[in-house]
This record gives C-alpha cells, sequence and structure tokens, in this order.
C-alpha cells in the first residue's frame, strides 16, 4: 500500500504540482497537505480489509502507471502548455467524439478486469477477485474522471473562444487588456506553441523585446 499510494503521489506531484491536469475533480480542490494525509490514513487499510486494499493497490499502480506514461510529453510541454494542447484537440475532435473514444478504452480495460472477476473461484475470499476488481474500478475510474474532465476543458475552451481577450498584470504592477479576435488569438497560439511558451507568456516577451528595441 505504502508502495502504490506513494507512486500514485509522486507521480501526480511530478507532472501536475499544481493539479492542473488532475481528472477527478474532487482531488483538484485538496492541497497537497491534505492529499498527503488522506494517503498517510490508507496505510491501515490492510488492517481492516484485506482483500478490498488490494483493490485499491491495483488501482494505484494503473493510476501511477498511466500518469508516467504521459510524464515525458507533459514535462516537456508544460503543465500550462499541455493543458493547452489537450483544449485544442478537444475543440478539433469535438466533444461528443473524444467521450465517445474514451468512454470505449475504459469499458475495455473494464470489460478486462470483470472477465478476470467472473473466472476466480470463492469470489469473495479470492484475493485474485479483488484484484481484478482493481482493474474493472481503474476502468470506471477513467470512464467518470476523463469524461467529466472533457466535458469541463470543452465549455472552458468554448467559453475562452467566445472572450478571446485575456488580461495580465507584468511586475511594473501596470495592468495590461489586449483585445484578440478569435484568428488573431489562433495565430499568436501557434506562435506560442513554437516557443514552449502561453499566449500570455509569449505576449509579454514579445512586448518586452519591443521595449527593447525601443530604448
Amino acid at each position: 500500500m505504502l508502495t502504490s499510494r506513494g507512486l500514485d503521489m509522486l507521480s501526480t506531484w511530478l507532472i501536475t504540482p499544481k493539479m492542473t491536469l488532475e481528472a477527478n475533480p474532487a482531488m483538484r480542490r485538496v492541497k497537497w497537505p491534505s492529499i498527503f494525509l488522506i494517503n498517510l490514513l490508507l496505510l491501515g487499510l490492510p488492517y481492516l480489509h484485506l482483500g478490498f486494499s488490494l483493490t485499491m493497490i491495483v488501482v494505484s499502480f494503473l493510476v501511477a502507471g498511466n500518469t508516467l506514461s504521459n510524464g515525458a510529453l507533459t514535462r516537456g510541454l508544460g503543465e500550462r502548455n499541455h493543458l493547452a494542447s489537450i483544449k485544442k484537440a478537444i475543440r478539433g475532435n469535438s466533444l461528443p467524439k473524444a467521450v465517445a473514444m474514451n468512454t470505449l478504452g475504459a469499458l475495455s480495460v473494464m470489460a478486462a478486469g470483470i472477465l478476470l472477476m467472473l473466472l476466480s473461484k470463492d469470489s469473495w475470499d479470492d484475493l485474485l477477485w479483488w484484484g481484478a476488481l482493481g482493474v474493472a474500478c481503474y476502468g470506471l475510474t477513467a470512464l467518470l474522471h476523463i469524461n467529466l474532465n472533457l466535458i469541463r476543458l470543452f465549455h472552458k475552451s468554448k467559453k475562452q473562444r467566445q472572450n478571446p481577450g485575456f488580461s495580465e498584470a507584468p511586475a511594473n504592477d501596470q495592468h495590461v487588456t489586449l483585445e484578440l479576435s478569435s484568428s488573431q488569438y489562433e495565430q499568436i497560439h501557434a506562435k506560442a506553441q513554437l516557443f514552449g511558451k502561453s499566449v500570455e507568456e509569449y505576449c509579454r516577451m514579445v512586448v518586452m523585446e519591443s521595449k527593447a528595441k525601443l530604448k
């Protein structure tokens, strides 16, 4: 339990320390000290129910594995840029298609877990049955959390497209507001991607370079 939960926490901290990419809506609202305390309490689960603790261990290992498998992409793009690329992908693929593909993938994982559960003997007393339940629960988690996250990001992205302007407060406390059309925003976003920056960071860089040239 310590190894699986520790690996799950470590993978999340490495990939999305600000919880920006966290699919679980409940965990996005929890701060790291609380997350650590919750996982500390889970270490006592094997003393309460060995089978259910095995289910939790399997789910934790699978979640950590999935998170780490996306690690290279996320660390290379950066947390905010990766989130922006996900929003762009959803816009290009449409929400129903994105939800349908994730649903099929999650149901495939659930089917594998349920098959192993059916093949296990003496279900409640068989630890392998509880392990197979972990596989099925992982699929169910992906079905619920990722679909909800896709819907949330789609509506958030749609709102940004309808209001493409943004504001920021630079270090000198001068408030700068840029009003951009959707096409202008897309062009700047594409250029920002080349530099590995967010739109705000790219615009700040351009403004700073312009000031330097004027001086």
